[in-house]
């Protein structure tokens, strides 16, 4: 099934077919696609760097915040800490250790976006018929 198509990537670069490369999609969209879209005064990364807002106004137990600065894992943010989760796993949006866990994921994504649009076009209707056998009540 290797169908020859063109495929547009991220920096408007396009290659032809699957064979001369993996397009690769910008980690911006992975973030907007993938994030969590809140925030919180402090959250630690899977790498183990702590990432905190020191320029909201938190409730913050006494001397927590300077305890925490303290600390050479801590990074300091002036807005709120965001996560993302990748493979079952939380990540700090402001580090950039998950980066390569995303461009592997985006890499296949893209590879078998056909295959996957396969498999929730088959998924859909699957589910739209378990939905039809379903009885209807009147009431």
């Amino acid at each position: 099934m290797n169908k020859r198509r063109k495929v547009v990537f991220a920096g408007n670069e396009s290659i032809e077919g699957r064979k001369r490369g993996k397009p690769r999609a910008s980690i911006e969209v992975f973030e907007e696609a993938f994030s969590m879209n809140s925030s919180g005064c402090m959250e630690t990364c899977a790498c183990g760097k702590t990432f905190v807002d020191v320029e909201n106004q938190w409730d913050w137990v006494e001397n927590e915040l300077e305890l925490l600065c303290a600390d050479p894992k801590t990074i300091q943010l002036n807005y709120g800490v965001q996560r993302i989760q990748a493979q079952g796993v939380w990540y700090v949006i402001d580090c950039d250790c998950w980066h390569p866990v995303a461009q592997k994921i985006m890499n296949f994504l893209i590879s078998h976006d056909l295959e996957i649009a396969k498999f929730f076009k088959l998924e859909k209707e699957r589910r739209q018929r378990m939905a039809d056998e379903v009885p209807e009540i009147e009431l």
